[in-house]
This record gives C-alpha cells, structure tokens and sequence, in this order.
C-alpha cells in the first residue's frame, strides 16, 4: 500500500496529498494549495489468477480557482499501465510506464503535446 501521504510538484510547489478514502484496490489522495484542490485516485484492476488484462491507473485532478475563491475549470492528468494478452510481468510494466514519464518530462515535449503538437 501506498503511503497515508504522497509529496508531489504542482505548479512548482510541492504539495503533500493525504489518503481520504480506501477501499480494496483504490485509494484517493487530497490537497490544497493556494485556491487549487488536487485529487489523486490510484485504481488497479485485477483479472482472475492466470488472466490478462491487469490495469493500474493513476489520475491527478486540479480543480481551480482564481482569487475570489470561483471555480473556473478541472484539470485532469492520468495514466493507465495495462497488460495485454498475458500475465503481468512488474519489471516490464515498470519499464514501459518510466519510458512514457520519461517522455513527457524531457525538454519541451509536454509543452508541444499540449500545444497540440503530434
């Protein structure tokens, strides 16, 4: 299980998120900073002993809010690490989600892909 509390870096500020709900294989997170609420849910799906198909995701959601206290809009963030036609194997699923964060912190690539680049 995860820790009661996770530190994460939300617009350059680090921003502890405590376990508010659990129940079998998920869990949420919450936080605050300045005026901006972030949830963090963690789910894992799992198949029958022998099955394909595990799933793990991880999802990160901003509500905002500007100086008054008004909401204006949700961000939302997540990924989804899935085996497919076999049993999950950690080593490789582990590979294949670090190669995807990997990705998206380098350079300017998030910059891009939000920018609608493809």
């Amino acid at each position: 299980m995860l820790n009661n509390s996770i530190t994460i870096t939300y617009n350059a500020l680090s921003v502890t998120l405590n376990r508010v709900a659990a129940s079998g294989f998920e869990s949420t997170y919450f936080g605050t900073t300045g005026n901006d609420k972030i949830t963090m849910n963690v789910k894992h799906q799992i198949p029958a002993r022998g099955k394909s198909g595990e799933s793990h995701l991880i999802r990160l959601d901003a509500e905002m809010y500007d100086a008054s206290g008004i909401y204006y809009a949700t961000a939302s963030s997540w990924m989804v690490i899935k085996t497919f036609d076999g049993v999950q194997v950690d080593l490789d699923s582990t590979r294949i989600a670090t190669a995807l964060a990997d990705f998206v912190k380098a350079g300017t690539n998030m910059a891009q892909i939000v920018g609608r680049e493809s």
